[in-house]
This record gives C-alpha cells, sequence and structure tokens, in this order.
C-alpha cells in the first residue's frame, strides 16, 4: 500500500528536509534525502527486460484573495483520478473491499515512512488534491479561506464528527498545529510548520487564522498533509487511529490484518460506500500479484514495469497509472568530480540523452519522455526548457572537446534496480550513446540502503535518480529535492559558478504568492536546470497499480494517499 506525500527517489527513508528555512532565508535546509516522503518502500523487482542490449560494464497577489469555497457534501472524481477511476454504473452500498500492504502497518498521519498508513482512511485534512485540477489542493474539512502573502484565514465545515462522536472544532486545528511544531515527537511535520507558521488562533468555533513568518506561498500543499487527529486521541493513534475520516479502526493483527468499518457519521452524505475494509500484509511481491489475479484481494500498488505491461494486455485486471508530472527520473551529476564540474562536459552528456530510446528499450513505452518535470499543460510548463536538448552525438562531441575534458574517460553510474525497476536496462541504453562520445560508464546497480549511503557519502560520480514531490507549486520541490536545493546539495552545486545566481533566483520566486510574478521566474529556474545540466531530466517517472474489475469509482490523489471513499464495489 503506498502511502507517501513528498519525497523523492522512491520514498526511501525518514522525511525530508525543511523547505521552510529555504523560503525564509533562500536556502533549502539540509536532510537525508529529500522529497517525497519515502513511504512503502517497495520490493526488490527483478529488472525490466531489455531489447537487444549488449552487457553493460559491472563494478497569489500579496492581497487577500476572493474566498474559496467546495463544494458541501459529494464531489466530482478527480481529473487525476479520471483515467484511473472506473465509474460506470451507480454506486452502490455495502461489501468488502481487500487491500494489500508490503510491511507491517503504523498509523500515525505525523510519520510518512514506509509502513505507515490510513491517511485517508481514518483522517481528513483541510485541504487534499481531490479538484478539477489534480496538482492544486482544494479545500476539504476546510469550507472557504482567504490568502494573503503571510496570512490565511479559514472556514470550517460545521458539523464534522470525530469516530468518537465529538465534533471538529477550529480548537482541534490549533491543537493538531501545536502537535506538528512539537520537535520531541520527532516526524517530519516539525520541519513543515516549525519553520512557517507564526502564529494560529481560533477567533470562532469554525474559523482559523494562521499569520506566517514570511512569504509563503504553499500554505495550502501544507495544510493538505496535516490530518486532524482528535486530541484525546494523540497519545495511542500509532495504535489507535481516531480521525473523521471515512472508516473507523476496529482491529490490527501484526503480521496478517488490519480491519475497519465504515463510520457511519462521515460529513459526506451517504458515503463511504463500503461497509468493511481489509488490508492484508503480503510482503512478498509474486504474492500481491497472485492474490489479484485470483481476487483474493482488490488492490495491489506499484506493479513492476514488466507485470503491468502484461497485465494490461491480458485485460483481467484493471492497470491504473499515477497522471505524469509530479514525479521523473533524472541522472544525477556529481558536480564534485573534476570532468562532472564542467559545464560543457555535462551539457555534452544531456545531447548524448536519446530519451525516446531509453523510454522504449527501458520502461517499454511506459514512461513518458521529458526533459522538463512539467507537462504542457500544466501552468508552470516552460516550453524553452522544455526544447532546450534533442539527441545530437555531434553536438555533443564538440562539447566535450570544448570541455578540456580529456576522452575517453571512465565514469561510475551507479543505480538502483530494486527500487526503481528498469533504471539499470537505462543505464545500458544511455552507456551505449556515451561511447561514442568517449564516455564509458561503469555501472553498478546497488541494493537501496547501499546506494543511499553512497548517495549522502557523495560516494558516487552518477546515480539514476527518481524524485519529484508530487505537487505542482515548484517551490515546494526545490526546497527539499536533494538534486535542486541550494543547502545539502547532493550533486554539490555549491562548487559552480551558477550557484549564487541560482540562490537568488530561488528567493524570488519565493517572495509572493502571487502566480503572475513567480511563474517568469520560475522558467529563468527551470532554464537554468538544462543549461547546467546538473540534473538531466529524461523521463516521467510514473508507478502502476491494479485493481479487480468489481472496484468502481476509484480515486488516485497526487500525494499517493489512497483513498477509498468515493469507491463502491459491483
Amino acid at each position: 500500500m503506498n502511502a507517501a506525500s513528498r519525497g523523492e527517489v522512491a520514498r526511501i527513508m525518514p522525511r525530508r528536509i525543511t523547505r521552510h528555512q529555504f523560503l525564509k532565508a533562500g536556502l533549502a535546509a539540509g536532510g537525508v534525502i529529500g522529497a517525497w516522503a519515502f513511504a512503502a518502500c517497495g520490493p526488490t523487482q527483478a529488472p525490466a527486460p531489455v531489447a537487444t542490449l549488449p552487457p553493460a560494464a559491472t563494478t497569489g497577489p500579496a492581497a487577500t484573495t476572493a474566498p474559496t469555497t467546495a463544494p458541501a457534501a459529494t464531489r466530482a472524481p478527480t481529473a487525476a483520478a479520471t483515467t484511473a477511476a472506473t465509474t460506470a454504473g451507480t454506486p452502490k452500498q455495502g461489501g468488502t473491499l481487500t487491500d494489500s500492504a508490503t510491511g507491517e502497518l503504523k498509523f500515525d498521519p505525523y510519520w510518512n515512512v514506509s509502513g505507515y498508513y490510513g491517511n485517508r482512511i481514518f483522517f481528513d485534512a483541510l485541504f487534499d488534491y481531490s479538484g478539477p485540477e489534480p496538482y492544486k489542493p482544494v479545500p476539504h474539512l476546510a469550507e472557504s479561506y482567504e490568502e494573503t502573502d503571510r496570512g490565511l484565514t479559514i472556514k470550517l465545515r460545521q458539523g464534522v464528527k470525530f469516530h468518537n462522536g465529538r465534533e471538529f472544532t477550529s480548537q482541534d486545528v490549533l491543537d493538531n498545529i501545536a502537535r506538528a511544531k512539537d520537535k520531541s515527537i520527532g516526524h517530519y511535520l516539525f520541519d513543515t510548520f516549525d519553520g512557517s507558521v507564526d502564529t494560529a488562533e481560533a477567533p470562532d468555533k469554525y474559523t482559523v487564522k494562521l499569520t506566517y513568518k514570511q512569504v509563503y506561498p504553499v500554505k495550502l500543499d501544507d495544510l493538505a498533509e496535516l490530518y486532524i487527529i482528535a486530541k484525546e486521541a494523540m497519545p495511542n493513534v500509532a495504535t489507535n487511529p481516531v480521525g473523521t475520516g471515512p472508516f473507523k479502526f476496529d482491529s490490527y493483527a501484526p503480521g496478517d490484518k488490519l480491519q475497519a468499518s465504515r463510520f457511519d457519521g462521515y460529513w459526506m452524505s451517504g458515503k463511504p460506500y463500503i461497509d468493511k475494509l481489509v488490508t492484508k500484509v503480503l510482503p512478498d511481491p509474486q504474492a500481491l500479484l497472485a492474490n489479484i489475479q485470483t481476487g483474493t484481494i482488490d488492490y495491489v500498488g506499484s506493479i513492476p514495469l514488466p507485470d503491468a505491461a502484461r497485465m494490461k494486455s491480458e485485460g483481467e485486471i484493471n492497470v491504473q497509472s499515477t497522471p505524469p508530472g509530479g514525479l521523473w527520473y533524472a541522472f544525477g551529476l556529481n558536480c564534485a568530480n573534476a570532468a562532472l564540474g564542467q559545464k560543457q562536459f555535462r551539457q555534452a552528456l544531456n545531447w548524448a540523452t536519446n530519451r525516446d530510446q531509453i523510454s522504449k528499450l527501458a520502461f517499454q513505452g511506459l514512461a513518458q519522455p521529458t526533459q522538463v518535470r512539467y507537462t504542457p499543460d500544466q501552468p508552470w510548463f516552460d516550453q524553452k526548457a522544455a526544447t532546450m536538448y534533442s539527441f545530437d552525438i555531434d553536438k555533443a562531441k564538440s562539447l566535450i572537446q570544448q570541455s578540456g575534458v580529456t576522452t575517453p574517460i571512465d565514469i561510475r553510474l551507479m543505480t538502483m534496480e530494486g527500487r526503481l525497476p528498469g533504471t539499470k536496462a537505462v543505464a545500458q541504453v544511455w552507456a551505449q550513446d556515451l561511447q561514442k562520445i568517449g564516455v564509458n560508464l561503469q555501472i553498478t546497480d546497488l541494493a537501496q540502503q547501499l546506494f543511499v549511503d553512497n548517495w549522502n557519502k557523495g560516494d558516487y560520480d552518477i546515480a539514476i535518480w527518481g524524485t519529484g514531490d508530487g505537487k505542482l507549486d515548484p517551490a515546494t520541490q526545490i526546497a527539499s529535492g536533494s538534486l535542486v536545493r541550494t543547502s545539502n546539495n547532493r550533486s554539490h552545486i555549491e562548487t559552480q559558478p551558477f550557484y549564487d545566481n541560482y540562490k537568488k533566483l530561488i528567493d524570488q520566486g519565493a517572495s509572493t504568492v502571487d502566480t503572475n510574478v513567480r511563474k517568469p521566474v520560475y522558467d529563468q529556474i527551470f532554464e537554468l536546470w538544462n543549461d547546467e545540466s546538473w540534473q538531466i531530466i529524461f523521463a516521467f517517472w510514473t508507478e502502476f497499480y491494479g485493481l479487480t474489475q468489481r472496484v468502481k469509482g476509484f480515486h488516485y490523489q497526487v500525494d499517493s494517499f489512497v483513498s477509498w471513499t468515493d469507491v463502491w464495489l459491483e
């Protein structure tokens, strides 16, 4: 079961560095790995087959915006989910859905790490990503809001109940923000809220007023991660979760299964449709696939690419994927390496990257090629950055000569096939083309923990990385992504001439909530990313999941927390 928030490489380790010190001082704060919250570490999978490849070497405006109001009860399927939802027919009440998880479960929603589960099962947040624009947060427990550069006033839904029957009020929001700012608990939300929120007030029972320490454009994204816990349940939330979510906790047998039941007092009238939710713990990836194919379970996440392609062609399982644009694959170049510290050498590697061939051979055509993090239909897309490179070996050779780097040269590249299936094949495809420009890749595939250790120590030349935070606003990923942040950057960009200008641009991008002011700044940032080429983006990172045909109305939001609120069974 995937349960991720912001993170990268595949949601591996305890949650990221803070982005809020960055928004305050123009520096992304230090941390271990970065951005997408590292939940639901996937089991090791077999490498994706590569077609005819030779063996690889081994080794908002400043003024108040108009109030935004959400629908009072039911809502339409998300745009992100329309391709991932089977909505034919009329919703039906009742039945038991059997979910799956690959490891032991814990339930405190402030801990988004491997094995933590239930954020949209037992809890709700003030905002979520269920609106018509998949990457834009919309009110959920909030009913409306007014935002300024450094302030946010929220009107709450009335009549919302916790599972214990108590009413949800503005004091609960204050209690949860106070818990989020409690460093002693050790969860990742401390970095998020302590670095940004200055004061939190409750003028009345259904109004919350937040003031921020600095101009802060990603207030709603943060509050989409603050799942509301009843204060009286906080001491035992890890084992007995009590929230306002669509399901109530019944029992959990470690190593076996979780059982939950419909919350009859849920604030969305008539929902959830399912009476019972069972989550089976199945750590063996092949057992997961076997169980869904026999109908023993109804859902499995993170299907390996070869299995996803096979299952899609067979048609018995409804195989769906996350929408492109929130996550991507990249070659991360270590600028501390003498050759990789040369801009023209890095650019040569970018010109020698055949993205279409990589997608076809390494990802079986299931990973969309790209050289930027956004799709053309997204508001932060920059056409200049998106078309800066093409596959041109002659151009690459010319830049190698201009760089002064002597070739042939050996460059170490590390992959993590067990967590990022297909990336070893990516390295093999790339190696063929780099040989044409005198660059010999020494490819080493590492277990997840060793890969991460080498990454953190800087003991690598190039690493194939899965990154992104699943969110639309670029400030969140730039603050926390280990390839693009300015503090504790794993590509060691602080050694480069562009570094000071990069920091200034980041400051400018976070200086207002007005998108019209911020967009030209981020265009410059994305063009700098590609021009300097310390991060060579080559494809969108898409994850595949499977549903039995009886599951209808499934919505997959961009932050990867699975919700069963709108699902029914045929």
